[in-house]
């Protein structure tokens, strides 16, 4: 496949509340907003390897093994960034209501974020439910790495989950 074909499944990928330019961002102080951002870079730079692995498999240049495991090592990066984020004593913990729960719910194509969001009570929750899933998908695309089968069809949810939470996240705390 080439570059144009997986900008495509890279658009299909991101779910329909998606913005561009933010993923999984917490808004604050300078400090806050300066390891919200390299907790997300690290969670985009696995998921740039993850497709890259999956574009090495397709292209039958090598079975992406190294990307698939370098994608595993950046998501427990990210969760150990957003731990320490989570840990800062003036992140904002704002309640989500129940209408805004039940608006981000709507946009969402996921038991598991609907679950998610319907379980965090507040913004700071929300953020560790991603920080979680961080976790979850490291350990599939770990476990998979060396796999012969196609990963695809293993992964494809998990990655659409993740990239949703990320955005529910992003939206949550949105300055208000």
């Amino acid at each position: 496949m080439n570059a144009k074909v997986w900008l495509i499944v890279g658009c299909l990928l991101v779910p329909p509340l998606a913005n561009a330019s933010e993923f999984g961002n917490v808004y604050g102080s300078p400090e806050i907003e300066k390891a919200s951002r390299q907790a997300s870079s690290s969670a985009l730079e696995a998921i740039e390897n993850i497709l890259r692995g999956l574009l090495e498999r397709e292209s039958l240049q090598g079975n992406g093994s190294d990307q698939f495991r370098a994608a595993a090592d950046l998501l427990l990066q990210a969760r150990a960034e957003f731990g320490r984020l989570l840990e800062m004593p003036d992140l904002p913990d704002r309640p989500i209501s129940e209408v805004e729960a039940s608006q981000l719910a709507a946009g969402m194509d996921s038991e598991l974020v609907v679950a998610s969001i319907r379980r965090a009570k507040t913004s700071k929750a929300l953020l560790f439910e991603l920080q979680q899933q961080s976790s979850v998908l490291a350990e599939a695309i770990g476990a998979l790495a060396d796999s012969r089968q196609p990963i695809y069809p293993q992964i494809s949810a998990r990655l659409r989950d993740y990239m949703a939470l990320a955005e529910a996240v992003t939206v949550v705390n949105l300055p208000r």
